[in-house]
Formats: structure tokens, sequence, C-alpha cells
């Protein structure tokens, strides 16, 4: 489950050289949650998910869980909790 969110999001820290330590003090969670959804071992809420794409510049549509490289209009910041 979310196997393309996590690779588009590997894709993006990649690209931005954006390491897992670096992405969960962003979104304000433990390194390991970062890591555990990074590499499959974790369902992690949909808060997480969106931050995530947040601050990579990555679009999250809910209802589809596809994933595009056009930016959120709705503010996440407080949903990264």
């Amino acid at each position: 489950m979310h196997e393309q969110l996590r690779m588009k999001v590997k894709e993006a820290m990649t690209a931005q050289e954006v390491s897992a330590r670096e992405l969960s003090r962003r979104v304000g969670v433990e390194l390991n949650t970062v890591l555990d959804f990074l590499h499959g071992r974790r369902n992690t809420g949909l808060p997480l998910r969106r931050a995530s794409c947040q601050e990579l510049g990555l679009n999250y549509d809910q209802t589809q869980g596809e994933v595009s490289n056009q930016p959120e209009t709705e503010d996440l910041t407080q949903a990264s909790a």
C-alpha cells in the first residue's frame, strides 16, 4: 500500500538531496517513523504522507492516492503532528 507514493517521495528526496533525518525534522516526526514509511515497514497516517509531499513540493491527491509534481494549494503544516 502506498508504494507509488513511497517511490515518488524517495525520488524527490534524492533529487533535492533531502535526507530522511531532514524530512523527519521538517514534518515533525521521529526519524524512525520516516524510515519505516520509506521502507514500507509501517502504514503511516494521511497527515504524515501529505506533509511529506508538501515539504518535497509534491501534490498528494487524497482521493486517487496519486502523486504529481503540482504543488499543494492547501497549507498542511499543522497536519504533521
